[in-house]
């Protein structure tokens, strides 16, 4: 089983959502669909979870 340090991805999530919003026309890259590979259903509800109350609240 893959285990995920959810404190570190929200981290850098948060980082990358900061760096979009403030340079929205800068060269970024972001996965989707087939490439996306999510292990832990848990995790990824818990980092959306925290990801939503963190743009709710700006």
């Amino acid at each position: 089983m893959t285990t995920v340090d959810t404190f570190e991805l929200e981290g850098k999530l948060k980082h990358i959502y900061r760096e979009v919003a403030e340079h929205p026309k800068g060269d970024f890259h972001f996965e989707l669909g087939s490439k996306l590979v999510v292990a832990d259903k848990q995790a990824v509800t818990s980092i959306s979870a925290s990801l939503r109350s963190w743009t709710d609240g700006r």
